[in-house]
């Protein structure tokens, strides 16, 4: 049996509109050729992937009740018509707290909603399960300047620490290889 092969977004819910599009197209992409989705289900750069990415994703969430007015992409492209929903775990696992703490600078003042964000991030590079862990194959993000920044720094952070490829977006070159990618003939 071959094993999965995953791929994580993070990013600003400041991304740019035509970033957001073309995430949306790379999700497309990404989804025909195999791929498994990780998102945390924010505003932006996570949304526009999981509309691509369709039920082929893995929804990370800080809170179950988190984003709730955005709908999960479902997939109806069976053929018998039934309705594929992508997997959804609904709160970060104690371990994923730990290892989030380890890694954010200031931890100790962060509210818990915040804590459960960063949290979040750890099962978006690491999966569900810590003590079996099945990382991501790369990652890619918007940042502002493509700089290790906000939120998505503990997700960046955890990723280069187990020598993950980043793909930001924010960089110019990364963006015209993407784009040409994502729209490109096979």
């Amino acid at each position: 049996m071959a094993s999965k092969s995953y791929y994580a977004v993070i990013g600003s819910r400041k991304t740019p509109d035509d970033v957001l599009v073309l995430m949306e197209q790379l999700g497309n992409r990404l989804r025909l050729d195999g791929m498994i989705l990780r998102s945390g289900h924010a505003p932006g750069a996570d949304q526009a992937f999981e509309s691509g990415a369709g039920a082929q994703a893995q929804i990370f969430l800080p809170w179950r009740t988190f984003e709730q007015d955005a709908a999960f992409t479902s997939s109806h492209d069976h053929e018998d018509g039934t309705i594929t929903e992508p997997d959804i775990f609904d709160e970060p696992t104690a371990e994923a707290y730990s290892a989030a703490a380890n890694l954010h600078p200031a931890w100790g003042q962060l509210s818990g909603g915040a804590r459960a964000l960063h949290a979040r991030n750890v099962h978006q590079i690491i999966g569900p399960d810590l003590a079996r862990p099945t990382p991501v194959d790369f990652v890619i993000c918007w940042t502002p300047k493509a700089a290790t920044v906000g939120g998505t720094a503990t997700a960046m952070l955890l990723a280069r620490e187990r020598k993950i490829l980043i793909h930001n977006l924010a960089d110019e070159e990364t963006y015209d290889m993407a784009f040409e990618w994502a729209w490109g003939e096979d």
